[in-house]
């Protein structure tokens, strides 16, 4: 079985053991996912008044995020066998990249619900089976 991924290389190379790369990566990604479900809840007080919006519409779209972050957990392992954890978990990564630039871009409780609630709540999800990150 040989690894495609050039990290074992460029680790070795500069003296670092392979371990320590991967563990700076799960690090790292196990942080912007936790960011990212975060800010949201962060935000929710100066949604409100910048937009009018009612309390209860933005924090039904914080709790379907949590509704989603959680059920997706089964799915998630089963795509993982299928397709990989790489590029199931650098998918879901892209996702939530895409979700808060679209977030930043919300003029509407809608988006809100989509963005925040759909698009962060299933990415996020995919990357909270930590077993799973660490046989990237």
């Amino acid at each position: 079985m040989t690894d495609e991924s050039p990290l074992p290389r460029l680790s070795a190379r500069a003296g670092i053991f392979y371990g320590w790369a991967v563990v700076a990566i799960i690090f790292l990604t196990m942080l912007s996912t936790s960011a990212a479900m975060g800010m949201v809840g962060v935000l929710l007080l100066p949604l409100r008044p910048e937009f009018g919006w009612d309390v209860g519409a933005i924090s039904g779209a914080l709790a379907l995020r949590v509704l989603l972050y959680g059920m997706v957990g089964p799915f998630a392992a089963a795509l993982m066998l299928r397709f990989g954890v790489r590029p199931v978990v650098g998918t879901a990564l892209a996702f939530i990249v895409l979700g808060l630039a679209l977030a930043s871009r919300m003029t509407a409780v809608w988006q809100m619900w989509v963005t925040c609630g759909v698009m962060i709540g299933l990415s996020t999800g995919v990357t909270a089976n930590r077993q799973s990150l660490e046989a990237a």
